[in-house]
């Protein structure tokens, strides 16, 4: 939807924030042009197949003020921005919250936003999208999410919004979110499912179909209430940092549900 704004360019799941400034930061060094293609080329063949050819580290860096990886994301996605003759940027990848204290500190004129959902809907998209988390990894990455969040503290500016809320009035709650990038609402955003870009990626990620405009999802399977998945759940919600919660049970819980997530995931990907 931002991404339909006449003004901003969102770049889609780059994971820039979570790979090549981590990367950076252990390494201590600068990027010089060779080092600077090789990312763009990697972005291409892959997170950013969508929108290639991707400019060339040259021009990318006459553009960059410095050879820092900081200096090199604004220039590579200023220049991609430019190109659709937009000029804001930003990326939306899910896991950057992983890495919010860099990225807070690497971009400091950033803004954040996060979407809130309920926990049972995630879940049960998780058992038909992502079956390799599960329900129980949907719920531990929400809030881990939401921990991160809580953990940048008060003066950390941030909007969650609602996607109840967006999908019950699309265009006031786009309107809130324009307002807090300091940018004027356009209907344009409504239409973001009939651009070619959301098609594509809904075809080759998503819905293995066209995109779709905004839509409820159905009811959450009844046995995510229930029995001994429902009890662990349920006392992982009532943990949510964000809102002030604590369950008793959080501190026995929390990492051998995680463990056994990571775990199961990684045994998917052994078997599959």
């Amino acid at each position: 939807m931002l991404n339909s704004h006449p003004g901003i360019f969102i770049a889609n799941e780059a994971k820039v924030f979570v790979r090549l400034l981590p990367r950076m930061e252990k390494e201590g060094r600068s990027l010089d042009e060779r080092a600077g293609q090789e990312v763009i080329t990697a972005l291409e063949h892959n997170e950013l197949y969508y929108l290639s050819p991707l400019p060339e580290a040259g021009d990318v860096f006459r553009q960059a003020k410095t050879l820092d990886a900081t200096s090199f994301i604004r220039s590579l996605f200023s220049a991609i921005a430019a190109r659709e003759g937009k000029g804001r940027w930003g990326e939306k990848t899910a896991v950057a919250y992983r890495q919010l204290p860099l990225i807070r500190s690497s971009f400091p004129d950033a803004v954040y936003i996060g979407l809130d959902r309920d926990p049972y809907e995630i879940a049960a998209s998780y058992m038909r999208v992502n079956p390799k988390w599960g329900a129980l990894g949907a719920i531990i990455h929400w809030l881990d999410f939401r921990r991160a969040v809580a953990a940048q503290g008060p003066e950390f500016e941030f909007l969650m919004v609602s996607y109840e809320a967006l999908v019950n009035d699309p265009a006031a709650t786009l309107a809130d979110v324009c307002e807090f990038v300091g940018e004027t609402y356009e209907s344009a955003m409504l239409d973001f499912y009939k651009t070619g870009r959301a098609n594509t990626l809904a075809v080759d990620e998503t819905f293995k179909g066209p995109a779709r405009p905004l839509y409820r999802t159905s009811e959450p399977p009844a046995k995510l209430r229930r029995g001994l998945t429902g009890f662990v759940i349920k006392q992982l919600i009532q943990a949510d940092p964000i809102q002030g919660r604590r369950s008793v049970f959080d501190g026995f819980l929390y990492m051998p549900v995680k463990i056994w997530v990571i775990g199961r995931a990684a045994l998917w990907e052994l078997l599959n």
